[in-house]
């Protein structure tokens, strides 16, 4: 089978700057939220990925469908807060 890199969707990447961009957070918080070792630590927080196509081998970069599913999560558990704050 002969398949053409071309015709295979490659996932956007965000690099940190992006990255801050649509979190709105500074680069200490975003490795805050990754570190295990913080009091500000996140589980769920995206995980970074390096070496994908295109990318060089020492960069880092995060998935952008798993910041969108991150930010999704965090709308819900919002959304969640606010209605039962309203019902208390």
């Amino acid at each position: 089978m002969n398949v053409h890199l071309q015709s295979i969707p490659f996932p956007r990447v965000l690099r940190r700057k992006q990255l801050q961009e649509v979190l709105g957070l500074s680069c200490s918080t975003i490795y805050s939220r990754m570190s295990a070792k913080s009091k500000y630590h996140d589980p769920e927080f995206p995980r970074p990925v390096h070496s994908l196509p295109g990318m060089d081998r020492s960069a880092v970069g995060w998935l952008e469908s798993e910041v969108i599913d991150y930010l999704n999560k965090l709308a819900k558990r919002r959304a969640i807060v606010i209605r039962s704050e309203a019902r208390g």
